[in-house]
């Protein structure tokens, strides 16, 4: 066909039930060479089966079952059942953390692949709506169904963005929100017990605006520590804590990159936002008059 030139490489990658003796059914996922497959992080742990007799299986339901790599298990389809080596451990969400990989060879010993799904990784550029028409054109009833992987992908993870999209702009909201209220009671404090000072310091020619930018610069240094702080921590625990929130459907360890530019203007943004706020808030220095403060004493 035409279009060959188009195929990167094709590889199996297809799923069935199977059953873990004493224990629940699982989703099987099987392959001739895991080694080709697109995403080695699914293994955690250990390595991707390569013989017949062995298997990985998912992290989450390793830990509920007290299982290890290296352990023996006896897994169960079609009526038929075979002993298997635990190899790795993995992590997928697709079936909340209850799955295993299997070679074709492997799952073989309890039953036949009726059907079979394979990926085809294509060249960048290639149209592969296209492609699916003109394979369908070819093979007609020979294929069951061709699917556009990543329309799919990018479709389902559209919602997972929009949501942690929303998380974040919440979070920054409620911090805003936080940092103005603890400076309004800070600078009001200030401004109340220094009241006599502001009025010296503007009677000996200080202006409001040197005093404004005197006032909430006294706070940058602790905002500036507290800042660089958070963002430190916040880049050490990030990858523990989603993986605490997700460990429900499967997965047990994140390894989220944290883009240093991100970082930086999201360090700096806070800085600024901080200061303006401060300088905002030390507008009533324009209120206090010497001549005023004289005339009370």
């Amino acid at each position: 066909m035409r279009e060959q030139g188009c195929v990167e490489k094709v590889y199996l990658y297809h799923s069935e039930e199977v059953r873990h003796k004493g224990g629940i059914e699982l989703t099987a996922t099987m392959s001739d060479d895991f080694s080709v497959v697109n995403n080695q992080n699914v293994c955690i742990e250990g390595r991707f089966p390569r013989y017949e007799n062995e298997t990985a299986i998912a992290v989450k339901y390793a830990g509920e079952r007290g299982l290890k790599v290296g352990d023996e298990i006896t897994l169960s389809a079609e009526g038929r059942a075979a002993e298997y080596i635990i190899s790795g451990f993995t992590q997928i969400s697709n079936n909340l953390g209850k799955d295993c990989l299997l070679t074709r060879a492997g799952y073989e010993q309890m039953g036949a692949l009726k059907n079979a799904n394979y990926y085809i990784n294509l060249t960048e550029g290639t149209d592969i709506d296209a492609f699916n028409e003109e394979v369908n054109r070819q093979f007609g009833e020979q294929i069951n169904a061709s699917i556009n992987v990543l329309a799919v992908v990018e479709g389902s993870s559209a919602v997972y963005v929009s949501l942690m999209t929303i998380i974040v702009i919440a979070i920054l909201v409620l911090s805003g929100i936080i940092v103005a209220f603890v400076l309004y009671l800070l600078v009001r404090t200030m401004l109340t017990s220094r009241k006599r000072d502001y009025g010296i310091l503007k009677a000996i020619g200080f202006t409001t605006g040197q005093l404004i930018l005197q006032t909430a610069l006294c706070f940058m240094p602790a905002v500036v520590i507290s800042t660089v702080a958070g963002i430190m921590i916040s880049t050490v625990v990030i990858n523990p804590l989603t993986a605490f929130f997700l460990k429900g459907i499967g997965i047990v360890k994140c390894t989220f990159i944290v883009p240093a530019g991100f970082v930086t203007a999201a360090g700096l943004g806070l800085i600024l936002f901080t200061f303006g706020i401060a300088c905002l808030l030390s507008l009533r220095i324009r209120k206090i008059v010497p001549r005023t403060l004289l005339a009370g004493e």
